[in-house]
């Protein structure tokens, strides 16, 4: 099992530092960089020998990933995308991207998945090129309002019809919606990356007094024999101190 935090190129220090295996960085704003901005990301994660074995924030939040032509529209920039990447070493992807996927009032919800699916199975096409895996992630109904749970992110992936479309699961997401860590369970076998925080709405990095939750989270992982990536997605006060003194404590899930 491998550990991340999710941060960006300031915060990659601390958290080689603190003893993680990697970074995981936002896609769109890398995306957005000059090539001599991320020719300096990537030359400074080179020296510290960390890798952005992951990625979030794929879309920007008005991305046309619903239009009819979605899928044309947008692969110029996942593709470009993905190269950078590629080259930062990157291994999954995640679709999150509640604001883009959103779906509009008065669109009917089977124009919304059918659009939505080209997208995304034009992202899967795109990703192999790169042997990245791509995840689609279930997000809280506060932040979008289409695939919110776990059962609803399954449900979607049978959709697709396609095995490369691998899942995600969140553990504030799925505090927020009520459902209990055992929905994991579900993603056994198909379970590609797993987002980590305190089950609180203050999304706070997972501290000592957390241990029942985090051992409640492992025992989960277990019983999935998942032995994948894992990211600290949370809330810190101090984020150097907060991510040293949670990381003894994460290396539980890997039991």
């Amino acid at each position: 099992m491998k550990f991340g935090v999710c941060g960006n190129i300031q915060q990659a220090a601390a958290i080689k530092a603190a003893g993680y295996d990697f970074i995981e960085m936002p896609l769109y704003p890398t995306s957005c960089l000059s090539d001599e901005e991320f020719a300096q990301v990537k030359c400074a994660l080179e020296e510290m020998r960390l890798k952005s074995l992951i990625f979030n924030q794929f879309f920007a939040g008005d991305a046309p990933i619903l239009q009819e032509d979605a899928a044309d529209t947008v692969r110029p920039y996942v593709r470009a995308a993905l190269a950078r990447a590629a080259a930062l070493g990157c291994q999954v992807a995640v679709i999150g991207s509640g604001t883009a996927r959103r779906c509009p009032d008065d669109m009917p919800a089977d124009v919304f998945f059918e659009r939505f699916s080209k997208t995304v199975r034009m992202v899967i096409d795109e990703a192999e090129k790169w042997g990245i895996t791509i995840v689609i992630e279930p997000l809280r109904a506060a932040e979008t309002n289409t695939i919110n749970t776990v059962a609803q992110a399954i449900a979607f992936a049978d959709s697709i019809q396609d095995e490369r479309l691998r899942l995600h699961a969140d553990t504030y997401h799925m505090s927020c919606n009520g459902e209990p860590m055992t929905e994991i369970l579900r993603t056994k076998g198909r379970l590609a990356h797993l987002h980590i925080a305190r089950p609180n709405i203050d999304r706070g990095i997972p501290r000592e007094a957390d241990r029942p939750f985090v051992e409640e989270v492992a025992a989960v992982l277990a019983a999935c024999d998942y032995d994948g990536y894992v990211s600290v997605e949370a809330a810190c006060t101090d984020f150097d101190s907060d991510i040293k003194a949670a990381r003894p404590l994460l290396q539980r899930l890997a039991r």
